[in-house]
């Protein structure tokens, strides 16, 4: 198996860190951007870890295989409402602004599903339509955070995936 290099937002989060301890433990080099120091996983040989700052220069000459984007605010971990929405959509507009210097094969986006707005149906279809005016600050966020990472990977070529997760953050 090749060593793949894989750029991944928000190990210091429930989801990141897994996905960072799989992609470590399949012998990938994972680059990691953190915003705070409480992040539990310790760089070693196959994880550096650096602040959001430094990382254009840690992906200027680096062929990224892949970007994962796990990193967002929720109400779970901020209670502030404009934070929330400011914070993802700087978040999305880093990651294209990233994205370009690196050149990913694929962009991972984790979404959510309260881009919807409330559900009234315990199933979501396919064809599941967006009710734009009845987003909170995050399924908002989240909402633009998605066709910013679109527009620029139609523009650029670059393939992208979309998840689009419940709101599971955290055990129980």
């Amino acid at each position: 198996m090749n060593q793949e290099k894989i750029l991944l937002t928000g190990i210091s989060g429930f989801i990141g860190g897994r996905v960072a301890q799989y992609l470590i433990a399949k012998g990938h080099q994972v680059i990691a951007p953190i915003r705070k120091k409480t992040c539990k996983l310790k760089p070693n040989k196959n994880l550096l870890i650096c602040s959001y700052e430094e990382l254009p220069e840690k992906v200027i000459n680096e062929e990224i295989d892949y970007f994962y984007h796990c990193a967002s605010l929720t109400s779970v971990n901020c209670e502030d409402q404009d934070l929330i929405y400011k914070t993802n959509i700087e978040l999305a507009n880093l990651v294209i602004k990233i994205s370009s210097i690196c050149r990913p094969k694929i962009i991972f986006f984790t979404s959510t599903i309260s881009i919807y707005g409330e559900i009234k149906n315990s199933i979501l279809s396919f064809n599941q339509k967006i009710n734009s005016n009845n987003l909170d600050s995050y399924g908002r966020s989240k909402l633009i955070a998605e066709n910013i990472i679109e527009e620029y990977c139609i523009k650029n070529d670059c393939r992208y995936v979309l998840f689009r997760l419940p709101g599971v953050v955290g055990y129980g």
